[in-house]
């Protein structure tokens, strides 16, 4: 098994930003090191730091950085080394006692939720079962043993043993969020160093551009820059230096990769009132340029709330501001969510978070959210309450600088927990109403253009005849009179005004409202 000397390690100097992560480490093993005598007469005592957070945001550089930055020998046990078979024995034993015969030393545990799953885990094998019980009498017994600090990483909270967080064990648990502005200028710097890069190349402007972005994404931009380089090489282009074109080119290919739902969608496809229309654009803006509206001091929300009468189109908008802020777009309905199988509901919430935020700048869409985040009281239904915990969690763990924005669409928002519409939350409120007369003109004009009208037909008049009709009734209005056309005359070429009156017919709305 590996140890690596403190000098062939980085240090906090090569961790750009995160300054609370790393005062936090100074507070901890920083300052045991510093005063043994006094830690051990104060009987100052921890079973370790546990790093979380989403992939790719460096928890495991960052460990090697705190042994180098506290000249601490690097000893590393990691998914890939628990077949026993492979070190002989208990793999935990043995990185543990490499660790003891090598102070002073850091353990770092990574991919913890592949040594430290829950036991109630039905892929768990007997196996598993002995490396975990084998962890936690090794962590007891490292309890106030300085030579030896462990640190674990992972990605998923949720899925670790509630034994192994417990209050002393791993009672220090410390969030790796999306890096901040400035340590995405020095990721930035740190990738740029040694190639050859043009000197006009702006910093600010990148770390604004790469909102939500983790290390490992930065560090793809930068060479895919590396790679339009190489290809203008290739086509005989004399320039041989990274530009700040070739970087914006490179973030731009990035963005809005996991968008399977989401096509070409514009704002003219959305007929809405021109207040509500700019008020949704507003939202678009802050999505696309977080940085530039927190440079501005205006404070981005983490999600925002539509709301109003079924078939106002809410889902559309939502695709709309996915297509427009080329953001990732993930929409799902409580249904997609809620499990039988305890605890699988709120694993659901955060697999949903923990893709959108490796694929910022995102939306996550939530349709029917009075479904999934009713207003609890004191007879709730347990599961339902800690769904709706995991939800409120992830919102509000999403941070400055996530990159991923939250969506909400409700009937009825009287329905909703209001702890949900605090801010911070979805704070932003957004009435989409039933459509006016000029709206509902321009709907079925819209509607109607794939169709052939006869002469007599009058949109304006179904627009003043359909008051109170959503923009889902009218498109159903639509293609209920082109099959009442198709049924009523094999020799019809158009569909006619009696065709319109026939499908706005009692009999014929019911079905039309049945099938929306």
């Amino acid at each position: 098994m590996e140890v690596v000397p403190p000098e062939r390690l980085p240090n906090f100097s090569n961790v750009g930003g995160m300054q609370s992560l790393k005062a936090e480490l100074r507070a901890t093993i920083g300052l045991v090191l510093a005063y043994p005598h006094e830690a051990e007469s104060l009987k100052v005592a921890f079973n370790g730091i546990l790093l979380y957070g989403p992939p790719g945001t460096g928890k495991s550089f960052i460990a090697e950085a705190t042994a180098g930055e506290f000249g601490l020998n690097f000893v590393k046990l990691g998914s890939g080394q628990l077949d026993p078979m492979r070190i002989g024995g208990s793999p935990v034993t043995a990185v543990f006692e490499c660790a003891e015969r090598n102070p002073p030393s850091l353990l770092f545990l990574d991919d913890f939720d592949s040594i430290a799953r829950r036991r109630d885990d039905a892929n768990l094998t007997g196996g598993d079962r002995n490396v975990l019980g084998d962890l936690l009498t090794r962590l007891e017994a490292l309890r106030e043993n300085w030579s030896v600090f462990v640190v674990a990483a992972t990605d998923d909270l949720q899925a670790l043993d509630p034994a192994v967080i417990r209050p002393g064990r791993f009672d220090r648990q410390v969030r790796v969020a999306m890096p901040d502005p400035d340590a995405r200028r020095a990721i930035f710097a740190a990738q740029l160093k040694g190639r050859p890069c043009d000197a006009s190349i702006d910093a600010n402007d990148l770390a604004a551009r790469t909102e939500g972005y983790s290390a490992a994404r930065i560090k793809e931009a930068v060479d895919g820059a590396a790679l339009l380089v190489l290809k203008a090489v290739a086509a005989s282009d004399p320039r041989r230096t990274i530009t700040q074109g070739d970087l914006v080119a490179a973030i731009e290919a990035q963005r809005g990769k996991d968008r399977p739902t989401v096509g070409a969608w514009t704002w003219d496809q959305v007929i809405l009132q021109e207040t509500t229309k700019r008020e949704l654009q507003e939202l678009q803006r802050l999505i696309e340029s977080p940085e530039r509206a927190r440079h501005l001091g205006i404070m981005v929300p983490a999600g925002a709330l539509l709301y109003g009468p079924p078939g106002t189109g809410k889902t559309t908008i939502a695709r709309v501001l996915a297509a427009q802020a080329k953001a990732s777009f993930y929409p799902v309905k409580g249904s997609d969510i809620v499990s039988k199988w305890l605890g699988e509901s709120e694993r659901n919430v955060a697999d949903l978070f923990a893709r959108a935020r490796a694929n910022a700048p995102s939306i996550v869409f939530i349709d029917e959210i009075d479904a999934l985040v009713p207003r609890r009281s004191n007879g709730d239904n347990k599961a339902i309450s800690r769904i709706v915990n995991q939800l409120l969690q992830e919102i509000d763990g999403l941070g400055s600088s996530s990159g991923v924005f939250v969506l909400g669409a409700t009937n009825r928002p009287d329905m909703l927990d209001p702890a949900l519409l605090r801010g911070g939350r979805l704070g932003r409120h957004v009435e989409i109403p039933l459509p006016s007369a000029a709206d509902r003109l321009a709907l079925l004009q819209l509607f109607s253009r794939s169709l052939r009208l006869a002469p007599d037909v009058e949109l304006r008049r179904l627009a003043d005849e359909t008051r109170g009709r959503s923009g889902a009734d009218l498109y159903a209005l639509c293609q209920e009179a082109g099959v009442q056309a198709l049924v009523r005359d094999e020799t019809a070429t158009a569909v006619a005004a009696r065709d319109f009156a026939a499908a706005m017919a009692p009999k014929n709305r019911d079905r039309r409202a049945t099938e929306v």
